[in-house]
């Protein structure tokens, strides 16, 4: 069964695809300090991210060409 889109709580991997980076950066940049610690899934534990998230990270990074609001679109479309 395939998992609701959820854009409130974007996973690492959903995540980078919107940045344009690979996931692993992102948790480079975390381990670094470079980028503010995500938010936890309480059920798993995983690092989710929303628009206002990734757009602290895109600014954070220097990533001011990402669109992200559209990106996150394009995913939810790609998603169903």
């Amino acid at each position: 069964m395939k998992k609701k889109f959820d854009e409130n709580n974007l996973t690492i991997k959903q995540a980078a695809k919107v940045l344009g980076f690979h996931h692993d950066t992102l948790q480079y940049w975390e381990e670094k300090k470079l980028i503010p610690l995500p938010r936890r899934n309480p059920e798993n534990n995983y690092r989710v991210y929303n628009a206002t998230e990734l757009k602290e990270i895109a600014v954070a990074r220097g990533a001011y060409e990402v669109d992200i609001d559209n990106a996150i679109l394009q995913l939810k479309i790609n998603s169903q």
